[in-house]
């Protein structure tokens, strides 16, 4: 599969840990690639540096990673540390 879109949020303070923008989050996330780009969560990378919000985006059908910043290993295939990661799994696809 291609991907035709990457999201990036850029720091994760709209929703973190915050029950009510949950469904708001879901919604703006919906509309950037259905809407604004023209391309379904399936055809979409969503990279974020809080795993609530990967987990989020994820649940709604995107490919979706978490930028772990502490790089503490984590036996799960949806982290990554850096963004080279994401261009790997972007090569290998």
């Amino acid at each position: 599969m291609r991907y035709k879109a990457i999201f990036f949020d850029r720091d994760g303070t709209l929703t973190y840990n915050n029950p009510d923008k949950i469904r708001w989050r879901d919604d703006i996330i919906t509309s950037w690639s259905g809407k604004a780009l023209g391309v379904t969560a399936n055809e979409s990378l969503f990279v974020d540096d809080t795993r609530n919000e990967a987990e989020g985006a994820r649940k709604l059908g995107f490919t979706s990673f978490w930028l772990d910043r502490t790089c503490k290993p984590a036996d799960d295939p949806w982290t990554i540390y850096d963004l080279n990661a994401l261009v790997k799994f972007a090569e290998n696809l």
